[in-house]
């Protein structure tokens, strides 16, 4: 997405060690998701083509903001849903293009590879689907 090299193998598996780390401690101390990259800021680089870290920086100086000072984040409040929805609707479109065009540089020829997207897809799609009509099946206790 922002036309670089893309980073060393190394590079690539201390990042993904780090955030399943910091994945598997939100965990622990009863966080209801895991920390993850967020796919809404891959998506805001494929609609507006700025790349720049210091855009970012400036991005969660804003939302910090937001979450201290409440009438900040009030005039936010007063954007229409239909807009708001739209702007989501294009952003992770977006982020769902860049993961799919991920796969041009893959072979599709490996049966490792087509089982982890197969894997994947019927996770995805499934679970969530059985969890909504099998309400009871699933009970941790809490209500």
């Amino acid at each position: 997405m922002c036309k670089v090299p893309p980073p060393p193998s190394h590079g690539v598996n201390r990042g993904t060690l780090i955030e399943g780390f910091c994945s598997a401690v939100s965990g622990a101390v009863g966080c209801g998701h895991a920390t993850t990259t967020y796919g809404g800021n891959i998506g805001a680089i494929g609609v507006t083509r700025v790349a720049s870290r210091d855009v970012f920086y400036g991005e969660a100086i804003i939302y910090i903001l937001f979450g201290i000072i409440g009438k900040f984040s009030a005039i936010f409040i007063t954007i229409p849903y239909p807009v708001l929805g739209g702007a989501l609707i294009v952003m992770y479109g977006m982020y769902n293009g860049v993961v799919l065009s991920n796969l041009q540089v893959i072979s599709l020829t490996s049966t490792r590879n087509l089982a982890i997207i197969g894997t994947g897809l019927l996770i995805g799609l499934m679970v969530p689907y059985y969890i909504e009509n099998n309400k009871g099946d699933i009970s941790t206790g809490k209500l």
